[in-house]
């Protein structure tokens, strides 16, 4: 009965850091998303107001 315990207890913990690993994942890749579309964006209007 213990052996159960310790399994779903384990699981759970194993389920609860992915998630959580997930979660973070999530916020890097919007965090990078919206970091590389304000540089694109950036780039663009500092181009378009450089003279030639």
């Amino acid at each position: 009965m213990r052996i159960k315990r310790y399994l779903a207890s384990n699981q759970r913990k194993r389920t609860l850091h992915r998630n959580k690993v997930r979660l973070a994942n999530r916020r890097h890749m919007q965090f990078s998303l919206e970091q590389y579309s304000e540089q694109a964006t950036g780039s663009k209007i500092h181009n378009e107001l450089r003279p030639c």
